[in-house]
């Protein structure tokens, strides 16, 4: 199992839709990269300090035992394993930010862990799940920014 979130084109505010349907393959591309680029950025942010703009919600503390076998903060941020294992996947008009790692999951939704129950440490800056995900405001406004720079920068290059 795998945790994912997909920035598609429809998702962006009206009149960036409208300019991205008229970039072609290349530019819709460029575009789209630059957005990816951003939302990794603000994930791998969100591993960093306890409060955090980026984060959905607030991580609860970990427990006394969890801090006294792994330290803080814990070892998968430590390692980077987690942080380490993104990867993109592309499309024309979209591109996704997976992690395959296998405890990606019950990070960003809580569960059943080695160690017992896990609660939710939400990293991907998402509000809701599956379909009806949304951005938070923090990380909208840092994307569509990106997303805006991008657009120029592609207009200039043609």
């Amino acid at each position: 199992m795998n945790v994912s979130f997909t920035l598609k084109r429809d998702g962006l505010a009206d009149y960036l839709q409208n300019v991205a349907r008229s970039l072609d393959t290349r530019g819709r591309r460029s575009v789209l990269e630059q957005m990816g680029a951003e939302l990794l950025e603000i994930t791998v942010e969100n591993f960093g300090p306890e409060e955090n703009p980026g984060r959905p919600t607030n991580w609860p503390p970990y427990s006394p035992n969890y801090k006294a076998k792994y330290g803080q903060p814990p070892d998968l941020i430590l390692g980077r394993r987690l942080i380490n294992n993104f990867r993109f996947d592309r499309g024309t008009d979209f591109i996704s930010l997976v992690n395959d790692t296998p405890y990606a999951t019950i990070q960003q939704h809580g569960g059943k862990g080695g160690s017992g129950t896990v609660p939710p440490r939400p990293y991907l800056p998402i509000q809701g799940d599956g379909e009806s995900a949304t951005l938070t405001p923090y990380a909208e406004r840092r994307v569509v920014a990106r997303a805006e720079m991008a657009l120029i920068r592609f207009i200039k290059s043609v």
